[in-house]
């Protein structure tokens, strides 16, 4: 047979399956035929003895078709591993058996004449165009030959045949032949055009959910999917590495070039990628945008290698619209193992890969256990601090503010709180986390409003005279809607604007200039809420823009005020230096971090107007502070007499 052209059972997977199928039917169909062509056996022998014709052409009969089913499971076990071989023996097997019987039944046998054209449709559809061809030419030579048996009067061994098939017989059954053979040709024909647009179709379907279509690398979806498999086959001697690659600064391609530009830059690193993996045990993926990862198994020693190499080749240069342009990227490592999971893996050489952009870019960097439990924390926290408002968790305290004269609380500083689980944060805990992401803007407009909240409540129980203070974060000026937040807090809390203080810092000042962020301190002040300067002498004390900026108050840090006892002279010096700017500038003084009588004697005799610290208490919640106010009035009046 023809072996330049394959079967169809060669190249369409599902047929084999068929192929396998219609074998185990056929042999069956045949047990269950000689089992009944035994019982007839038996039958003919209990009436006949072995004297009856019938019982032994029935004995030789079942003797040659018997043969036929062992070689047909011959057939599809071989048919497993070679289906063109188990096919080519299915098929002689069958004609030859159909051959026999025709030839010893004659007439007896018509109905076998039907498995003919299914021979036909076995071969159209498991063998090729060549060989259905050829076995459709057998099947018309059986039938000539059995109508020239009876025309020259050869007679079948079958007792009750009346003979072979005469020639309106081979006329009806060579035309169901080549209707047979028209039927199968046009029917295959269709059928496999439809097989192989579906065959594509499906080969297109996965091309396409497996692979980046700009690229043509495997996309994510790939490398999870075959991260397990990829790793099982590691030797011993090996290891598996994930390298999560990401290009540096690769918005500037986009910015200066359009996204034609960068898709042409992926398109070159792609293809320098595919280069550098090649022979080697790696599967390069574009997972989106500009990030890349690569499977790779290989010796510790020469993942690195090849990683240095990516570096170096990423790093060439490449024309981009007649010019010139380099391009690096930042790489992270992690170890994987036949236990790794994709999720784990890829995680941490995401994190590696972010690390080594941290640290200058165009570099590697191997993941760290330890650093990176300490950045999942920080991502947690993070987590945590993006519903804290929703949760209510957070909580403000106050700190009393006293008049250094008459002893008298005059004001209060409002400090958040995070109440997270059972801890409470303070806030150098998460402030600085959400300036970062942020979040300050939102956490600002709640502090701002519930400081106000809680003002008018102390207000409405008899201590009108207290003010209260907020921090304001830098950043907060750079929005235009500051201002805006202020005055609704104060509109609908009903608190006096003089009774909202706001404290910014050196640096949120001085730096503001003329920009917008000034316009909105000059509006706030206009409100009547005062401003002051916190933590004065540690950043520019920029007297210039002291003189300038329209505040009210300054705030003498508590790094000069805990030291008035230890080193008085120099001491001395910086916090009276201080209230003697304050003083120049018309502004009021308020020390902060006052623990000790002494340190409040000192500060009073400086003229100091107002101080705050632990030596008349520590941060609290409005109820505690309710219930401090009630207490302390009449105890702070006597002490400051006694002194």
């Amino acid at each position: 047979m023809n072996t330049a052209t394959p079967y169809f059972t060669e190249t369409h997977p599902l047929i084999c399956k068929r192929l396998l199928r219609a074998i185990r039917v056929i042999w069956l169909a045949a047990t269950v035929v000689f089992i009944i062509s035994i019982f007839r056996g038996v039958v003919l022998y209990i009436d006949g003895g072995t004297q009856d014709l019938h019982f032994i052409h029935q004995v030789v009969n079942s003797t040659l078709f018997a043969p036929y089913i062992p070689t047909m499971i011959y057939a599809g076990w071989i048919a497993e591993s070679q289906p063109r071989l188990g096919t080519q023996i299915m098929l002689v097997a069958t004609l030859i058996m159909l051959s026999i019987q025709l030839a010893m039944n004659g007439t007896q046998a018509v109905h076998v004449m039907f498995a003919l054209p299914a021979t036909m449709v076995l071969a159209g559809f498991f063998t090729n165009n060549h060989v259905f061809k050829k076995i459709t030419i057998a099947v018309i030579t059986l039938i000539t030959c059995l109508t020239t048996f009876e025309l020259i009067g050869i007679k079948p061994y079958h007792p009750g045949s009346q003979g072979y098939f005469g020639i309106r017989s081979f006329i009806y059954i060579g035309l169901m032949i080549l209707a047979t053979y028209i039927l199968i040709q046009v029917i295959v024909r269709d059928f496999f055009v439809i097989q192989q647009d579906l065959t594509d179709e499906k080969q297109r379907a996965e091309f396409i959910a497996t692979h980046d279509p700009l690229t043509g690398l495997y996309n994510r979806y790939y490398s999870e999917q075959s991260f397990d498999h990829f790793f099982v086959t590691m030797e011993k001697y090996e290891s598996g590495f994930v390298l999560f690659m990401d290009i540096d600064n690769f918005k500037m391609i986009n910015t200066r070039f359009g996204h034609e530009g960068g898709d042409f830059a992926l398109k070159v690193i792609a293809k320098r990628l595919k280069a550098v993996t090649k022979n080697k045990q790696a599967i390069v993926c574009r997972i989106g945008g500009d990030e890349f990862i690569i499977l790779l198994i290989c010796t510790p020693d020469g993942a690195k290698i090849i990683s240095q190499q990516i570096l170096d080749t990423v790093a060439r240069p490449f024309d981009l619209h007649n010019e010139s342009f380099q391009l690096t990227c930042s790489i992270g490592i992690s170890t994987a193992d036949k236990n790794s999971t994709f999720r784990e893996i890829y995680r941490q050489s995401d994190t590696a890969m972010h690390r080594a952009k941290y640290i200058g870019k165009n570099t590697l960097i191997e993941h760290d256990q330890a650093h990176t439990d300490k950045e999942l924390a920080h991502a947690q926290t993070l987590a945590s601090l993006q519903q804290a408002l929703v949760r209510n968790e957070f909580m403000l305290h106050y700190q009393p503010q006293i008049d250094l004269e008459s002893g008298a609380v005059v004001g209060l500083e409002a400090l958040i709180r995070w109440k997270l689980g059972d801890k409470e944060l303070q806030p150098d805990q998460f402030i600085e986390m959400a300036e970062q992401y942020g979040l300050i803007h939102s956490i600002s407009t709640w502090v701002i409003q519930q400081a106000c909240q809680d003002c008018k409540q102390l207000h409405d129980q008899g201590y009108p005279q207290l003010s209260v203070a907020v921090n304001i974060s830098a950043l907060l000026l750079e929005r235009n809607n500051l201002a805006e937040t202020v005055a609704n807090s104060l509109r609908d809390t009903g608190l006096p604007p003089h009774a909202l203080e706001l404290e910014l810092t050196e640096s949120a000042l001085f730096q503001q200039g003329s920009t917008s962020g000034n316009a909105q301190l000059q509006q706030i002040r206009q409100l009547g809420v005062e401003l002051s300067v916190d933590d004065f002498g540690t950043g520019y004390s920029n007297l210039h823009y002291l003189g300038q900026l329209d505040v009210q108050k300054l705030k003498i840090d508590k790094s000069f005020v805990m030291q008035l006892t230890n080193t008085p002279n120099k001491a001395n010096d910086l916090a009276a230096a201080i209230i003697d700017i304050a003083k120049r500038f018309q502004l009021k003084t308020v020390a902060e971090g006052i623990e000790t009588p002494e340190i409040a004697q000192i500060l009073q005799g400086m003229k100091c107007e107002v101080g705050q610290g632990f030596y008349w208490s520590k941060p609290v919640s409005l109820e505690s502070l309710l219930v401090f106010l009630e207490n302390f009035q009449q105890n702070a009046k006597t002490a400051h007499h006694s002194q």
